[in-house]
């Protein structure tokens, strides 16, 4: 797959949680979300509005980043959601641990 079908393949399977996604799709999508994010900053800070134009992109591309990382999960046999879920619920038990310590 190359560079432009894989953001429009990602765009177009925006809520698309079921599947797999190519390591190839999933890359060049994230190359795609980190350039476009530097070039909407650097267009912000030239035209007076800092954070508002990349930050605008980000919220845009939440759901299909998301979709895109789940389903490379599901391509890497892994769980997907439950794998972001059970990340959280390590963190979160973790810091709780550390904070009980300090007592």
């Amino acid at each position: 797959m190359n560079f432009p079908d894989a953001v429009k393949s990602v765009y177009s399977q925006y809520v698309t949680f079921s599947g797999r996604s190519l390591r190839s799709e999933y890359w060049y999508f994230i190359l795609f979300y980190v350039i476009v994010g530097i070039a909407l900053a650097a267009l912000g800070i030239a035209i007076g509005v800092p954070g508002i134009l990349e930050n605008l992109f980000y919220l845009a591309s939440f759901l299909p980043t998301l979709a895109v990382a789940v389903r490379r999960l599901h391509d890497v046999r892994s769980l997907g959601m439950v794998g972001f879920a059970s990340n959280h619920d390590c963190r979160d038990h973790s810091v709780s641990v550390l904070d009980d310590k300090r007592r």
